[in-house]
């Protein structure tokens, strides 16, 4: 009443007082039982259950406060993981966009190539076949050895030059 404490600790030490008095009587009466001296059993067990009450309050008290802590926590951790799985989705998408372009454009070299090279293969072109070959080396970050039929076979008559991988 005097402005001294706010709404929320008032209704904190009440709490606290009513369920500490609450206790405190009931282990009076359990005193009393235990120890049937009179006054001396009820008195006893009163402070022990103020004691237990108090004790038993506080720790209610901050296992809420923790279970809010733990909750707030859980929520930003939850936002924050949103937020990541959006940024990873993102980066995704245009990782896929650019290997999606990439392979169109290998894809379309290949087939082109693998279509002159099958194309020189039916009509019996060697030359052909070897530029389309050394096409698909060179793209590939190859060096050929050879670039027509008459060099492979010169390569192929000395022995001092031998065909490597």
């Amino acid at each position: 009443f005097r402005g001294k404490i706010d709404g929320a600790q008032c209704v904190e030490e009440l709490g606290v007082k009513g369920y500490c008095m609450t206790t405190s009587a009931m282990y009076a009466a359990i005193g009393q039982v235990v120890i049937p001296i009179p006054v001396v059993g009820a008195m006893a067990g009163s402070m022990f259950g103020y004691f237990v009450g108090s004790s038993s309050y506080k720790e209610l008290k901050d296992s809420l406060k923790m279970a809010k802590l733990a909750r707030e926590e859980r929520i930003r951790i939850e936002k924050e993981c949103e937020e990541a799985i959006a940024l990873i989705k993102e980066c995704r998408a245009e990782l896929q966009a650019s290997i999606d372009k990439y392979l169109k454009g290998e894809t379309q070299f290949f087939d082109v190539t693998f279509s002159s090279i099958k194309e020189c293969l039916e009509i019996g072109d060697i030359d052909g076949y070897i530029t389309g070959t050394n096409m698909m080396i060179r793209h590939l970050g190859g060096t050929p050895q050879y670039n027509s039929k008459a060099e492979f076979d010169a390569i192929m008559a000395d022995p001092s030059k031998p065909l490597t991988l």
